[in-house]
């Protein structure tokens, strides 16, 4: 009987020379693996679900890692699939290959990819070098180390197209508040000038892609500065097994806040079986954490609503909240707490009196004003006349995300305008790959998928729930008690695929 062949997924960006690599791999693995690469789903069939499934039965993830691709939403978010598949059931592998980049990965990629070995692909030359690299990995598990000539130094130089006011950034590669193209909103002056005092409580909410993430990076930036220790937690990292599991949840909790703040572990002293688990990290932050850091603190927790499917988040949201009411002591008025978070609070935990995320200095992320967007034109050139300036803000509503990808694309020479409103909706198009990212988490959940047809009907959506996480994605907006589309753009493109 012959070996059954290892199955491989090419994961990759819909452009050059991305999509010349990713052809090259599937011709030449193609005879001696079950390749999977997305140009083979037929007409009509449901992408979403197809993805899935394909990486879930995968042996091998092949990501092709050009610098554009690394920004890409699709490319990001197969690769978290396959790194959280790989942890619980130890496959898809990941084999990064950099496609004419040697820049640093930026987070969350750095998370993922950091630890792992990768190849390099830059010319047609190194074409054969590649596949034979591919199929020793498939045979053996993992990429063999690299060339020291391939080695990607502490300090790059980069070599951005040129523009009138500054080297252009890609929608997700400024990771610093004091970019040129980083536009200020109201938020990001309530949220710095609070984390300047002590012992405060931030909430900050938005849906995806609103600048939550950098957002929090420049609180913590600022809080160090004022000199506080930082303890940063990211839920987005903790895998199924420890979202489910209570006591791996805490010890990762308490460790992290350990890790963070660089003091020593002790939590195994503190592990009283007679006691709840958010005992268990009350008593360890009063008699350890508290007594080792000397000066103020900040644990800042980013993604903290992922902890919604666990049977314990009502208890550890409770703590929380315990630990805010807790500054009526003098150890935790030095202690703040800096929740990030996409997910309605009312769902998260239903007693006014128990949630943390009703108390302190409670942020919503808005979508750019006009005028904001006319500033964000400017710094590109501007990219846009008046009248294009206008059509475009009508058109994605200001969107943050979607505002910072139409002007980098035109500030960049890669569309027109005509050629940007022409294409706006394509699966292809200038906006392709967040668009299909959406219908892709969309097709893998009816629920959504039939409440996000309804809204564009204009018809009501009586569960909560559904109505809530379509809002924490981004994906729609309630005003004065009515749901829309969160821009035209999505109107347009969900309606015609939904």
């Amino acid at each position: 009987m012959s070996k059954e062949k290892q199955r491989v997924f090419i994961s990759y960006r819909h452009a050059e020379p991305d999509l010349t690599v990713a052809n090259l791999l599937q011709r030449s693995l193609g005879e001696s693996c079950s390749v999977f690469i997305d140009t083979g789903i037929r007409v009509g069939e449901e992408w979403g679900p197809r993805i899935d499934r394909e990486l879930g039965e995968s042996d091998f993830l092949i990501s092709l890692l050009s610098e554009a691709a690394t920004r890409s939403e699709m490319v990001i978010g197969e690769i978290r699939k396959a790194y959280r598949l790989g942890k619980e059931r130890g496959k898809p592998r990941i084999l990064p290959i950099r496609i004419r980049n040697r820049q640093p990965f930026s987070y969350p990629l750095n998370a993922w990819l950091d630890p792992l070995q990768w190849a390099f692909w830059e010319t047609e030359a190194d074409s054969a070098s590649l596949v034979g690299l591919l199929l020793d990995a498939i045979t053996q598990g993992e990429l063999p180390p690299p060339r020291t000539g391939d080695l990607v130094e502490p300090t790059v130089v980069r070599f951005p197209p040129p523009v009138p006011i500054a080297p252009l950034e890609g929608p997700e590669a400024t990771s610093e508040s004091h970019s040129p193209f980083y536009v200020k909103r109201y938020s990001d002056h309530k949220v710095l000038r609070a984390v300047l005092n002590p012992g405060v409580t931030i909430n900050i909410k938005g849906p995806r892609q609103m600048g939550k993430s950098l957002l929090l990076e420049s609180a913590i930036e600022t809080a160090r500065l004022a000199g506080k220790r930082i303890a940063l937690l990211d839920f987005q990292l903790l895998d199924r097994a420890t979202q489910k599991d209570e006591s791996r949840f805490y010890e990762w909790f308490v460790r992290s806040i350990s890790g963070g703040l660089e003091i020593e572990d002790r939590h195994k002293a503190y592990w009283d079986d007679l006691v709840s688990y958010s005992q268990r990290c009350s008593d360890y932050m009063i008699g350890h954490v508290l007594k080792s850091v000397t000066g103020p603190l900040m644990l800042a927790m980013d993604e903290v609503d992922r902890v919604i499917v666990s049977d314990f988040s009502h208890d550890f949201f409770s703590m929380l909240r315990s630990w805010h009411e807790a500054r009526r002591q003098a150890a935790w008025k030095k202690v703040d707490l800096l929740l990030v978070l996409s997910t309605d609070p009312y769902l998260l935990i239903d007693s006014d009196f128990q949630s943390p995320f009703n108390v302190g200095l409670i942020v919503d992320l808005l979508d750019f004003t006009y005028e904001q967007f006319e500033d964000l034109n400017g710094r590109h050139g501007p990219a846009l006349d008046p009248d294009a300036c206008r059509r475009l803000y009508e058109l994605i509503e200001g969107h943050p995300f979607l505002a910072r990808r139409a002007l980098y694309l035109v500030a960049s020479e890669e569309y027109r305008p005509k050629e940007l409103f022409e294409r706006a909706a394509e699966d292809r198009g200038p906006f392709g790959d967040h668009l299909r990212f959406h219908l892709y988490r969309l097709e893998r959940q009816p629920a959504l998928a039939a409440a996000m047809k309804a809204v564009i009907r204009k018809d009501a959506i009586s569960d909560r729930s559904i109505r809530s996480r379509l809002l924490g994605a981004g994906l729609i907006r309630e005003t004065q008690g009515a749901l829309t589309p969160r821009c035209d753009l999505y109107r347009q493109y969900f309606g015609a695929r939904l």
